[in-house]
Formats: structure tokens, sequence, C-alpha cells
């Protein structure tokens, strides 16, 4: 994931390893010697007992589209909308974004991209930062890397 910011894991509240390219499970640490995930106590992570090795993360690099039912221009530059439609979410099956100038397609999750925007992340809830010096959305499900 050289360049990218944001990642997605396959385990939820992952943690992400120094190489900036493999995950490992919340609770454990990530092995680089062996490119696997060592549990703090093995008995504790039950997806660690059936396989040890890192999972490579996923690029969350498909933008986030534009919400049809946002006027950007009355939002005015660099303003958050807080108010939908009503109608709108009750028929719409995707994600909105923090932002809700962005959506995202349903099972997948909103993550903040290099550019200020949004991107999708296709492994819903399991975005994972890659930068401790990046802005971290409120209520968002991400993992720091230490």
């Amino acid at each position: 994931m050289s360049g990218e910011i944001w990642g997605c894991c396959q385990h939820a509240n992952a943690i992400c390893c120094p190489d900036g390219e493999h995950c490992c499970p919340h609770g454990s640490v990530c092995d680089m010697v062996h490119r696997s995930c060592k549990p703090a106590k093995s008995d504790e992570i039950p997806e660690i007992k059936e396989s040890s090795h890192t999972l490579h993360l996923v690029s969350a690099s498909a933008p986030a589209r534009l919400n049809p039912n946002v006027n950007p221009s009355k939002a005015g530059w660099g303003k958050k909308i807080h108010k939908l439609s009503a109608k709108y979410l009750l028929a719409y099956s995707g994600i909105v974004c923090p932002d809700p100038l962005y959506e995202c397609p349903a099972n997948t999750t909103c993550c903040p991209s290099p550019d200020e925007t949004w991107a999708c992340c296709p492994i819903p809830q399991n975005c994972v930062k890659m930068s401790t010096n990046q802005y971290k959305p409120p209520d968002f499900l991400c993992s720091f890397l230490i």
C-alpha cells in the first residue's frame, strides 16, 4: 500500500503491520520476521488458531460517488451537511459517508482519501489508518498504526 494513507483489513478493529502492507487481528502483534500474527494469548484470538499468516491490506481506492440528494453549491465549500432527506435515507441501500456529500455502495466502508474526499473500502467497517498524522472522523471504526 505504498503511498496510501488508508487501507482495508479483513479483521474488525485490526492493527496495521509496520510494513504498511499487512494487518493482524485486534489483540495480536505483527511478527515481521516470520510474516505472521502473534497472539498476546493464543486462546483469546480464535482466528489465529486456524491461521497465523498476516493479511494483505486492500486499497481503498474506489472513489466514493457524490450523493445525488445533496446540492454542493447550497452546502458551501468546506461545510458539512448534517441533515439528509428522510425519504432519501429510506430509499438508499448504500452507505452515506461522514461527509454526506459522498456515498459508497452497501457492504463497504467510507474511508478518507488523500485528496480530502472519500474512498470506498470493499470490506464493511474495516478501514485501517496507516498514518498517525491524518484526521480521524468521529465514530469511525479505524485502528492506528502504533
